[in-house]
């Protein structure tokens, strides 16, 4: 079974990104830097419809890339109304080597990714309590929330970070794969912003 090591090898191919997603990527970076270089505590939040797939897929890597690179950056997700954290998206994340088991059988259960701590992951509305209501960094990652959402109130800033839904593979042949595909995709990109900020602090650092 991969390791979050090697998954970390397989989202590295930043040539897989196009021109336009990675100044936008680019974009993200350069409003976050000053916190970043600053060492101050930087919060992102994906926000999505059902919060179920894409914005826990953000939610999860967003934190392991984030200890990966060190950084003072904690992930946090929600949607315009909150289901639950869907089986494929778990399938797939855990072909990679992250595990996650589920704490309760809730129609909406809490999970837990085992390097990540105590931390639990499960389906919620974006302004849920456990969620920050100021000074974060929104990040739409559907159509449909982007929308849905003309203000998300407290956020610094708000960028269209979207995404095909893979619902749209569930129960045919080919979900496995296509799920597959998005972690990648969304991995890759995260990885490249991470790349980005972590090589602005250390120019940063270089040039004290």
């Amino acid at each position: 079974m991969a390791t979050t090591f090697d998954l970390s090898i397989q989202i590295s191919d930043f040539t897989t990104i196009s021109k336009a997603r990675k100044a936008l990527l680019l974009l993200i970076a350069n409003a976050i830097s000053a916190d970043v270089i600053a060492d101050k505590a930087v919060q992102l939040l994906f926000i999505c419809t059902h919060n179920s797939r894409r914005s826990q897929l953000a939610e999860v890597l967003t934190d392991l890339l984030a200890k990966h690179y060190g950084l003072d950056i904690s992930a946090f997700s929600g949607g315009t109304e909150a289901t639950a954290f869907a089986p494929e998206m778990i399938q797939a994340i855990n072909a990679f080597g992250i595990q996650i088991i589920a704490e309760d059988d809730s129609d909406n259960p809490k999970y837990l990714v085992t390097e990540l701590g105590e931390k639990t992951y499960f389906s919620k509305v974006y302004d849920e309590e456990c969620n920050p209501s100021s000074g974060f960094y929104a990040l739409m990652v559907c159509n449909e929330a982007d929308e849905a959402c003309p203000a998300v109130q407290g956020a610094i800033h708000r960028f269209p970070l979207k995404y095909t839904d893979p619902k749209a593979a569930d129960d045919t042949p080919e979900v496995a794969e296509v799920y597959k595909a998005t972690v990648l995709e969304v991995g890759t990109e995260l990885n490249f912003l991470f790349h980005m900020l972590n090589k602005l602090r250390l120019n940063s650092t270089n040039r004290v």
